[in-house]
């Protein structure tokens, strides 16, 4: 028995030349022992893994050029350039239901995940289970946000997640802004730690495959122009599309291991027995040091990746609440689908080959074992070969999105806005000191004095006309973040190492972005010190090797925020008539009185977009304690550490319960996706209107405002932020004759609400157009 060579950094599978002999396969197995010499020249992958790679990639062209053509003929159905980056970045707000699902799924299943997973079985045995738990924190967290995000991106017109916190905490001036900043960081440097991992285990993997013909940075070289261009010509919307062919080629590569096992190998109960032979400690009752390592890796991996900038920004891109329930089930089954058959690689590979150095090359070792067993092993191998790649190019197109979207809207879009306003008020400075044109002049028709300049503009509230710029910069940003990635691949750097603080910075914006969704009272120096405090705490506690490091940081950042929020809770207060349109927007249990969606029950006909009618985080939030608290039975506290527990099928007992454990769980979240997450009615969306009409955004993808603008010039919503506003800067002398308007519609119209509630069901389409007529008047 001799081990194979290191592979090439030991990323994935090593190196074609094998030493000595391969071991003796057991029952089920394949040959008896064959020399080095002919070894070196077998146990290569074959044409057929480059068939079924051909095929996978023809697919995903495929795809391309259809969402390309498709982008083109909506391109003509509206505005180009008021809509380009929307269209881009959020797929045009139109992310269907399963692109949406498979989209989040594939993306969180990276090739971390694949290569992770059955590395940590090889080393751990069956606690590598751990891992599905982290997927039932992310799929929490991302409920506990995403459909308030999904209705609140629509109203404000929110293109990225900066410019979410830019109108949630009233930042006037992005680029002078140290929130905003403080926020790219956060979010960037660790969206390109990870995207250079992608690109690193991409070009070994591809080297491994060719047995060295090519070089990991030909490799590196190859994705990163084979991703490029899927984003530059199709954007999120291709992105989404391939997605869905790599979750499923993703899903197929895992689950035929389940197959496998029977046919190729000895089958799962002899594993496990020899496997006890092997090393007791893989199939024994885990410790309590192994607890808190699952505790921290559910609440650390869970947080942050629900997080991730990729995450919001598919909530953001969701066509309705009903396909973001839709993808949030899909999301919520796919860990049994993928992680669940992933440890069976780990498992197999300890008994075939015990002896590993590096245990990251067990996944493609047993690949290997698979294609050289007989016809149909090798269409197998292949495809799970293929979804080693499709997890890597599923997670590296979605965070080349995010970087190339932070860049383009969170950097560069605030320069070139401060830039526009300094010269917005310069040549609004030359007209106020321009002597006056002539009568002659200014009384000829359609001409206009040579320095004149529109009103919104001299005034400082118009946006800035920089959409076809940050269109073409945002492609730039694209190439030259992929080709940065190259270099890194041929580099020293210890991702491995730097991967570890990922965590602990994403998961401290936890407070800033989920909680400032809910309460008003966040404002923005608790986010500044909450963010501090855990992102400094955090990264040390995580270099130090702390147990629990992330936990305390969390809770460190968690703890300084709401102590700040409450100490200073003057600094909640609303900086501007924006702001406080912004906050109308911000409640808990019902929207607020003065939000006019509130008053309106069915909007269909005005275009309006009310809230999601239940929410799962405040409709049942017992329901979401619940399953918080469900996953932490699957630890094995009733059972006594380092005995061997029995088998069932072949899997210890302990490690069977906590699968289902977990299974119940996610049986519990799909309960409370299904019945306590609804849409009180359906609405229309108007992605052709104008930016300005709701709120002033300068952003594209608003709604109708409801009372958009009557003869007053102001509706029932610019009437309650502007007495919001005043009330907090006169310190409580409200405006009196706007508030009496606000309070004399709102009566008007709860009274007609009321009126429409008691007509008989056969009525009820006849008053419902009354009610329309009568709110029009009332804003006419």
């Amino acid at each position: 028995e001799k081990q194979p060579c290191q592979g090439a950094r030991g990323w994935l599978v090593p190196s074609a030349k094998w030493c000595g002999v391969q071991r003796e396969r057991t029952a089920g197995g394949a040959g008896a022992p064959r020399p080095a010499a002919e070894m070196a020249d077998s146990r290569k992958f074959g044409t057929e893994v480059w068939i079924a790679l051909a095929v996978y990639l023809g697919l995903l062209l495929l795809l391309l050029v259809y969402a390309a053509v498709l982008r083109c003929i909506r391109a003509r159905s509206t505005a180009p350039k008021e809509n380009s980056l929307v269209e881009h970045f959020l797929a045009g707000r139109n992310l269907g239901p399963i692109a949406l699902g498979f989209s989040v799924s594939a993306s969180m299943f990276s090739g971390y995940t694949v290569v992770g997973l059955p590395a940590e079985a090889y080393s751990k045995g069956f606690s590598a289970w751990r891992w599905v738990g982290s997927c039932t924190f992310i799929t929490i967290v991302y409920m506990a946000y995403a459909p308030r995000m999904q209705w609140l991106s629509r109203v404000r017109g929110h293109d990225s997640l900066c410019y979410y916190i830019k109108d949630r905490y009233g930042i006037a001036q992005q680029h002078r802004d140290p929130l905003h900043w403080l926020m790219v960081i956060v979010l960037l440097v660790p969206c390109f730690i990870y995207l250079c991992a992608q690109f690193d285990a991409f070009g070994n993997t591809i080297s491994t495959l060719t047995g060295g013909a090519v070089t990991p940075v030909i490799g590196a070289v190859g994705l990163a122009a084979l991703i490029a261009v899927f984003e530059i010509l199709g954007g999120l919307h291709v992105v989404a599309l391939t997605d869905v062919v790599q979750g499923v080629v993703l899903v197929a590569g895992a689950m035929l291991i389940l197959i496998s096992m029977d046919i190729h190998f000895e089958g799962l109960p002899a594993i496990s027995k020899k496997l006890e032979v092997l090393d007791p400690s893989l199939v024994q009752v885990m410790d309590g040091a192994q607890g808190l390592s699952w505790a921290e890796f559910w609440i650390g991996v869970g947080v942050q990746r629900a997080l991730f900038p990729d995450y919001p920004h598919r909530a953001m891109a969701a066509s309705s609440q009903k396909s973001l329930r839709v993808g949030m089930a899909i999301l919520a089954l796919s860990p049994f689908l993928v992680q669940v058959p992933l440890l069976f690689f780990g498992i197999i590979g300890r008994v075939h080959h015990p002896d590993l150095e590096n245990p990251k090359e067990i996944f493609t070792l047993v690949v290997l074992d698979i294609i050289y067993s007989d016809m149909f092993g090798k269409v197998v191998g292949s495809i799970m070969m293929a979804a080693c790649l499709a997890a890597i190019m599923s997670t590296a197109d979605s965070v080349l999105m995010v970087v190339s979207q932070i860049v383009t809207l969170d950097i560069i879009r605030p320069i070139l806005e401060a830039i526009a306003a300094k010269r917005s008020s310069h040549s609004a400075s030359e007209v106020a000191s321009a002597p006056p044109a002539s009568p002659s002049a200014a009384s000829e028709p359609g001409k206009v004095p040579p320095f004149a300049v529109p009103a919104a503009a001299a005034a400082g509230t118009g946006p800035p006309k920089t959409g076809g710029c940050l269109v073409i910069s945002s492609r730039i940003v694209t190439v030259i973040a992929a080709g940065v990635c190259i270099p890194v691949v041929e580099s020293n750097i210890d991702l491995s190492f730097m991967i570890q603080f990922q965590s602990a910075i994403i998961a401290q914006t936890l407070p800033t972005i989920v909680l400032a969704l809910y309460w008003r009272g966040m404002h923005k120096g608790a986010a500044i010190a909450g963010l501090l405090v855990g992102v400094s705490s955090g990264v040390a506690l995580v270099g130090n090797e702390v147990p629990g490091g992330i936990l305390i940081s969390l809770a460190g950042n968690i703890i300084a925020t709401i102590t700040v929020a409450c100490t200073f809770p003057r600094f909640a207060a609303p900086t501007s008539e924006k702001h406080a349109e912004a906050l109308l927007h911000i409640f808990w249990r019902k929207p607020s009185s003065s939000l006019p969606i509130q008053e309106f029950g069915d909007v269909k006909g005005l275009g309006v977009a009310p809230p999601p009618y239940l929410e799962p985080v405040k409709s049942r939030w017992g329901l979401m304690i619940l399953a918080m608290a469900l996953p932490w039975l699957a630890l094995p506290l009733y059972r006594q550490s380092g005995t061997i527990d029995l088998y069932l099928s072949g899997s210890p007992l302990w490690a069977v319960t906590a699968v289902v454990v977990l299974l119940l769980t996610h049986f519990l979240l799909l309960y409370i996706i299904a019945c306590h997450w609804k849409d009180k009615t359906e609405f229309a969306y108007r992605a052709d209107l104008p930016p300005s009409v709701i709120g002033g955004g300068s952003h594209e993808g608003s709604l109708v405002s409801a009372g958009t603008a009557g003869a007053g010039g102001e509706s029932a919503l610019a009437h309650a932020a502007a007495d919001m506003f005043h009330s907090h800067s006169a310190h409580g002398e409200h405006g009196g004759s706007s508030s009496e308007h606000v309070a004399s519609i709102r009566g008007e119209l709860q009274e007609l609400r009321n009126e429409m509630m008691k007509q008989s069901s056969a009525q009820s389409n006849i008053m419902r157009e009354a009610v329309r007529e009568e709110i029009n008047a009332l804003f006419a």
